[in-house]
């Protein structure tokens, strides 16, 4: 049996294991690998590739943006999901930057929680 690799990438602790949990529940055979730097994240996707990367838009080090950019460098068959908190813009980034980027998808937070519902329901 094929054990999916999701990549989770947020500086924010709490959503870390907020995130990582809910993902486990939904998804229980996956390898769910949580990190607190994208840079972090890059590395180990090189060496191994992630089937799901789920990356936060406003992160010190590497922005969001920029990571979905180097993550597609890596590997085009990935499936990339963007998160922003509040409104689309954040520092440094506008909602074109964030729209032109090449993730699957760009979701809220908030509505993060209901994707994972959707997508991984039995």
């Amino acid at each position: 049996m094929l054990v999916p690799k999701i990549y989770l990438v947020d500086d924010s602790y709490d959503f870390r294991i907020l995130a990582k949990a809910l993902l486990e529940a939904y998804l229980p055979s996956a390898a769910v690998v949580a990190y607190e730097n994208g840079l972090d994240m890059l590395k180990d996707h090189e060496k191994e590739r992630a089937d799901i990367i789920i990356t936060d838009t406003n992160m010190p080090h590497i922005d969001g943006v920029n990571l979905v950019n180097e993550a597609r460098k890596i590997d085009r068959q990935t499936t990339i999901v963007l998160l922003f908190s509040g409104t689309i813009e954040s520092p440094g980034l506008t909602e074109d930057m964030i729209a032109s980027c090449e993730a699957n998808v760009i979701l809220s937070k908030p509505a993060f929680v209901d994707w994972i519902k959707e997508m991984f329901k039995e």
